[in-house]
């Protein structure tokens, strides 16, 4: 044991002096006016890598760069003054350095002109616009370019919807690392809009996304009831003879009547009826399921099966949460927090969130690092209390959590 420790004190050792060895060297040739290698040093001090992270030297070198005619430098440049970390935030500043990487066929930078464009970032909103700078930025195999042409084909923006189109390009963008584009394509497989309805290849695709930490593949695993690790189904879920699951419905089995009413609102092996599936779950919630409740909440919210009713969604939810749904109280928590249908009150979502905590579930205590991370309305940012309800997820193997750890002493990336 004595060994092993002082081996990996050598290697703690030898790794440190590589990273010493790498950033004198890397300063000694940007001094000299390498623009490849102001380029790097500027992402080890944008990231903090082997040295604190200091946004404004970041962008020092990264103009150093950017002048020579570096296309990597003038994108991140961009993205700098687009933020406002480092530099003053200033959309023209940020759109002009974008352009002269993009007339370099930089992906990334026509990437971000379609999102300025898209969102009127210091321009005018353009769909058409964002949508060339986005077809451009493709034939670069940019991840971001391809899933948001993927958006635009299947909402219909400035093109006609073809969600056989946006199918095409989220599995492109998907296989460049886009977390989200697994996430909007294993959408399109659960409701089999341009492929074929595969609720099991869309709970495979949704797995894949939530395992690299997007948030939406995670809740929809969780709507799907389906877990996050395995394919196999635990308790009545576990049922896959239909019959056996519609006896025990029409006995008031309210695990039962919950598992069959997802099927129906799935179509998985049943053909799909929303309208039916929604009955069974209101059946369950009177029978008292808790779950049941909480899950009609959100078919409420949703407008999945009945019309929309928010008033009700909250109520339902409310109700829930009260009698111990941890997904109940985290939604209301999560509510608070976006000001989603209420007004925003951070000290709401956090009583929520502390509730669902104290009953181990990790996305609260993920949720709770976020708002005191990025703060919101009437509440300041914490990154001391951040980082400890960070640690406690992360202590229970949440990746996300993980990360968040390396970040919350060096301020927010997004808002709330």
């Amino acid at each position: 044991m004595k060994r092993l420790c002082v081996a990996l004190l050598c290697v703690i050792v030898l790794v440190c002096v590589a990273y010493a060895d790498e950033i004198s060297d890397l300063t000694g040739r940007a001094n000299a006016g390498d623009a490849d290698a102001q380029f790097r040093l500027a992402v080890k001090y944008d990231k903090g890598d082997g040295v604190a992270q200091d946004y404004r030297k970041a962008a020092e070198l990264y103009e150093s760069a950017a002048r020579r005619g570096h296309p990597k430098a003038q994108n991140n440049l961009g993205y700098l003054y687009q933020e406002g970390r480092g530099v003053v935030q200033d959309y023209a500043k940020a759109r002009e350095w974008y352009e002269k990487a993009a007339e370099q066929f930089n992906g990334a930078a026509l990437g971000n002109l379609g999102l300025m464009y898209e969102n009127g970032r210091g321009v005018n909103v353009s769909y058409q616009r964002a949508f060339d700078y986005y077809r451009r930025g493709a034939m670069q195999n940019d991840a971001l370019s391809l899933n948001q042409l993927g958006r635009f084909y299947e909402n219909g923006y400035s093109v006609r919807a073809d969600y056989r189109e946006a199918a095409k390009y989220y599995e492109l963008s998907a296989n460049e690392g886009s977390e989200e584009a697994l996430c909007n394509l294993a959408r399109l497989y659960e409701d089999g809009k341009g492929v074929a309805k595969d609720i099991n290849k869309a709970a495979e695709l949704y797995r894949q996304s939530a395992s690299r930490g997007y948030d939406k593949a995670a809740e929809a695993l969780e709507r799907l009831a389906v877990s996050s690790q395995t394919p196999n189904r635990t308790g009545i879920t576990a049922y896959t003879n239909l019959q056996e699951l519609r006896r025990l419905a029409d006995n008031d089995d309210t695990e039962a009547l919950l598992e069959l009413g997802r099927r129906y609102i799935e179509g998985n092996e049943i053909k799909e009826n929303k309208e039916e599936g929604f009955r069974l779950i209101g059946k369950a919630a009177r029978l008292g399921s808790v779950s049941a409740e909480c899950e009609l909440g959100y078919l409420y919210e949703k407008g999945i099966g009945v019309l929309v009713d928010r008033e009700k969604a909250m109520e339902l939810y409310m109700s829930a949460a009260e009698k111990g749904s941890i997904s109940a109280q985290n939604r209301i928590g999560e509510m608070y927090a976006n000001g989603t249908y209420v007004s925003q009150n951070m000290r709401k979502a956090i009583t929520w969130f502390k509730k669902a905590a104290k009953q181990g579930s990790v996305e609260a205590m993920r949720n709770l690092g976020k708002v005191y991370e990025y703060g919101g309305k009437s509440m300041q940012k914490n990154s001391k209390e951040a980082a400890k309800w960070y640690r406690m997820a992360a202590d229970l193997g949440d990746d996300e959590s993980m990360k968040a750890l390396s970040r919350v002493n060096s301020g927010p990336k997004r808002t709330w």
